[in-house]
């Protein structure tokens, strides 16, 4: 039994922090979690490895009110605005998780695949990584390993991270899409003027009201994934809160990590996989 959660709207160092304590939860022997949130106001996450003042306009961040924090997953920076957000975290071996990156990247894929098209929705999973010399440090400006597109532009960007043989992978499906702002709050290669930034972050990514006639509500966007996530894993979900021990656990993370200058300007050395 997998154990499905709605966390709904929250700050940015609260749901990283609950997605780090779920991954140490099931590292430690609980049951497998899929976790659907969405962000208290538009925040943009780095990846592990990405440095803010090379990748982010610190200074626009600050002027617009954006708060920024590092993920503890790989990738590239994301602008999280209007999306719906899930996070999964599950052995390898368990329910027909493969081994290895790409092999699990792609089944989860297939997960969401399913779940997008109850909405009605037909998303295509991109082969293969994404070309060397990203153009921006933008996650949805190209389609990484077996991420999902529709028309060849990218719906839903995703990143991993794993402890021993558990994976944590959350990743951003885009329900609304404001490639200006995105564009704003990123550093950018000096030969790329402002018109250029738009055109490429607007032909690379698609968001569901571009694809569909009225956008579902919330609670209709949860039911489909985790039904796709469920028929494809052939798994049953119980739906649950944070136990009281972890809740205690997500507020230690958050306070001593993802609120910390520490962490977020220069990360702390971990030994863990991050894609």
């Amino acid at each position: 039994m997998w154990r499905l959660l709605d966390s709904g709207r929250q700050t940015a160092s609260q749901n990283m922090a609950v997605d780090e304590t779920l991954l140490n939860s099931v590292v430690n022997g609980g049951a497998p979690a899929l976790r659907f949130y969405q962000w208290d106001r538009p925040t943009v996450s780095i990846g592990y490895a990405q440095k803010p003042t090379e990748h982010l306009d610190l200074d626009v961040c600050r002027v617009k009110g954006i708060p920024w924090i590092r993920r503890p997953t790989g990738g590239r920076a994301v602008l999280h605005d209007q999306e719906l957000t899930y996070a999964v975290v599950v052995p390898e071996g368990v329910h027909g998780v493969p081994h290895g990156v790409t092999a699990s990247y792609r089944l989860f894929s297939q997960c969401l695949v399913r779940g997008l098209a109850l909405l009605g929705v037909a998303a295509d999973i991109a082969e293969g990584a994404a070309s060397r010399g990203h153009t921006s440090a933008a996650c949805f400006d190209s389609p990484s390993w077996y991420e999902l597109v529709v028309d060849q532009r990218k719906l839903v960007g995703s990143a991993q991270t794993r402890r021993g043989r558990v994976i944590l992978q959350h990743g951003s499906l885009l329900l609304r899409y404001n490639p200006s702002l995105y564009a704003s709050v990123l550093r950018w290669n000096g030969s790329h003027k402002p018109q250029a930034r738009l055109r490429l972050l607007r032909a690379k990514a698609i968001s569901l009201e571009e694809i569909l006639p009225c956008l579902p509500n919330y609670q209709e966007l949860v039911a489909a994934v985790s039904q796709g996530f469920s028929e494809t894993l052939g798994a049953d979900f119980e739906r649950v809160e944070l136990s009281q021990i972890e809740r205690e656990a997500a507020l230690r993370l958050r306070q001593s990590k993802y609120e910390t200058s520490g962490w977020n300007m220069s990360r702390k050395p971990e030994g863990d996989a991050c894609v």
